[in-house]
């Protein structure tokens, strides 16, 4: 009786240990091997050197224990996944999960540096009238074009006055230049000068000049421009009567840019042309504006002009100093 008890509790306990090995046999699993591949089926047989594997797609495989890395149970399709690097397989399917969206970057603003303004411009126009005991009109027009681009600036400027007091013209001229100029380095820079006009007070019917030299900049700040100019100047004047004045001369020169606060700038300069024919002979001429902008784009600006020649026709006074104010517009 007690042999017969013991024999029963042994049937049990194989029963229980085939149980389990069919139980584990029987799910889905994922073999990982060491290659790198995965392998999902159902293991029907397993020895200490192989594991045979029923797989749904593949057929029965037979893979050897030291090529297998690890293995993995596949999770039900209707219970919650976690896993982020391994395939999960659903229960009676070979097709991996969806993964899920993903959202896109970003696209990068990409912003373009702004291209910087080879051209500047700027146009004044000015009109004087008085009516008085004196009867007085006065009108002028200034243009300036500045190109700018790496080591060369060409500068063309235009200047035209006219005026009359009573029945006595007072004004009558004009004067236009080509000014290029190339950079050598941050300091030095070579320049060539070319103007010519007329001035109808001053009995000029043509005058014309070439100034050839070379500048330095002796201060370069950001609200203050200082640079001076050393060269050579021919200037041919033809009066009325038929008789014409050339002059060979030196030329320095001085000219300035100043910020004098946020509304407020300047800008002028000097020039002295002594006669290397005659050193008692010379020409002066001063220039400077003063601006103040009202509106964007438009200033008020106030201009002192002064030319002294000793070289004038009889009648003719030596110094020509003129003040006049006119309306500015930049573009």
């Amino acid at each position: 009786m007690r042999k017969t008890k013991r024999n029963l509790k042994f049937i049990q306990t194989l029963a229980c240990a085939a149980s389990l090995v069919f139980a584990t046999r029987g799910g889905d699993i994922i073999i990982h091997l060491r290659n790198g591949d995965r392998v999902s089926g159902k293991i029907t047989a397993e020895t200490p050197t192989e594991v045979t594997l029923q797989s749904g797609s593949l057929g029965k495989i037979v893979i050897p224990v030291g090529q297998i890395l690890k293995r993995e149970e596949i999770v039900a399709a209707n219970a919650p996944t976690a896993t982020t690097n391994s395939v999960a397989i659903n229960a009676g399917t070979n097709a991996p999960t969806a993964k899920p969206p993903t959202t896109p970057a970003p696209k990068a603003v990409v912003t373009k540096p702004a291209q910087p303004k080879h051209w500047n411009s700027e146009v004044q126009l000015g009109l004087n009238l008085r009516y008085t005991t004196t009867d007085q009109q006065e009108a002028l027009a200034a243009a300036k074009t500045t190109y700018a681009k790496d080591h060369f600036r060409e500068i063309l400027e235009y200047n035209f006055t006219w005026g009359r007091t009573e029945n006595t013209q007072t004004a009558n001229k004009m004067y236009g230049s080509s000014k290029s100029e190339y950079d050598l380095d941050t300091r030095w820079y070579l320049f060539g000068l070319a103007g010519g006009g007329y001035d109808e007070v001053r009995l000029i019917d043509l005058m014309v000049e070439a100034d050839p030299g070379v500048g330095y900049n002796l201060i370069k700040k950001p609200d203050f421009v200082l640079k001076t100019e050393v060269g050579f100047g021919y200037q041919d004047q033809f009066f009325k009567g038929g008789h014409d004045v050339d002059t060979y001369s030196g030329r320095l020169a001085g000219i300035f840019t100043w910020k004098i606060y946020d509304k407020l700038t300047a800008d002028g300069r000097v020039e002295f042309f002594p006669n290397l024919l005659s050193l008692h002979e010379y020409r002066f001429r001063g220039e400077s504006t003063l601006r103040f902008p009202l509106v964007k784009n438009l200033s008020l600006n106030l201009n002192v002009v002064d030319i002294y020649d000793t070289q004038v026709p009889p009648g003719v006074q030596n110094n020509d100093l003129q003040l006049r104010s006119a309306l500015g517009i930049k573009f």
